[in-house]
């Protein structure tokens, strides 16, 4: 499984465009995640997402329409208890993602997040 998520980090860099960054999302709470939602704190942008139990998926947000300022991504997922129902992290200036790839892995207990 690990090699299935570095491999599809790498392809990622070589792919990356200027103004979309790309999360790749792991699934390890034992349940499956239906209603998972990325997006730029200026802009509502991002689309639900379904990630299986033990699933990786990849989700590119398109941040071309995002305005000319600094910010953070946001996280929300309707189907997760709290604390875990909303987080913000990472950051982005001038409307540009800083990072190529996010790695975020939902655990049980805990989200880890990687730049």
């Amino acid at each position: 499984m690990r090699l299935v998520l570095v491999t599809i980090v790498c392809v990622a860099f070589l792919c990356s465009c200027t103004n979309k960054i790309k999360f790749v999302i792991e699934n390890n709470t034992g349940k499956n995640i239906d209603s998972l939602n990325i997006s730029s704190s200026a802009l509502n942008s991002g689309k639900n997402i379904a990630v299986g139990k033990g699933a990786v998926v990849v989700y590119d947000l398109d941040m071309s329409d995002v305005p000319y300022v600094d910010g953070s991504y946001i996280m929300y997922c309707k189907n997760v208890k709290e604390p875990f129902r909303m987080k913000n992290f990472g950051y982005y200036t001038n409307g540009s993602p800083m990072e190529d790839v996010i790695v975020v892995n939902i655990e049980k207990d805990t989200i880890l997040i990687s730049y």
